[in-house]
């Protein structure tokens, strides 16, 4: 399965969960003569969203978002950068959910 058939089914997963999922298309776009930064940004993740969390009572009860971020690596050869390492670490050191998926199996869990 090639990284984009990939990220179309951990989509479906995701999506199945209840869970949020965008593709993030990062890049450089021309307008006019002139380049348009496209995506969150260097690092982020290929898809990205928000999971429905209840809040414990002691936090009034109230629902969240909590943000989802999945960069898809086909199977093991794809290489992932610093910037994305940073980028799911923060993130999952902000209370967010960040995966490095390589297959379906690695987004089953969430």
């Amino acid at each position: 399965m090639g990284e984009m058939e990939l990220v179309r089914s951990i989509q479906g997963i995701l999506s199945l969960k209840g869970i949020r999922i965008f593709r993030n298309q990062v890049g450089l776009a021309k307008v006019r003569g002139g380049y348009v930064m496209t995506g969150l940004g260097v690092g982020s993740p290929d898809l990205v969203g928000w999971r429905k969390v209840l809040v414990t009572p002691e936090m009034v009860g109230s629902h969240v978002a909590v943000f989802v971020g999945v960069e898809v690596k086909d199977g093991s050869h794809g290489k992932v950068s610093e910037d994305q390492v940073e980028f799911l670490g923060g993130l999952r050191g902000d209370g967010g959910i960040g995966i490095l998926a390589r297959s379906e199996e690695d987004v089953v869990g969430i």
